[in-house]
């Protein structure tokens, strides 16, 4: 993960965790994140049930917020 995508998908977490305000996010954050989540699901045949259930969330975070912006 770059730094880039590595920002981006902090600013996501957060806001869907309700840490900070959606104003953060951008359209771009959005779609880098999308990206980033692709390549860890491929990535990652050994995680625990806990894990998924994260992964998903966020997967289904970032293309409803993605669908908003539309």
């Amino acid at each position: 993960m770059t730094f880039i995508e590595l920002i981006s998908f902090c600013k996501v977490f957060s806001v869907a965790l309700h840490l900070d305000n959606e104003r953060i996010l951008t359209r771009a954050d959005l779609e880098i994140t999308s990206e980033a989540l692709k390549r860890m699901g491929s990535e990652a045949p050994y995680w625990n049930q806990y894990q998924r259930e994260i992964y998903k969330a966020m997967v289904d975070y970032t293309k409803h917020k993605l669908e908003e912006m539309i």
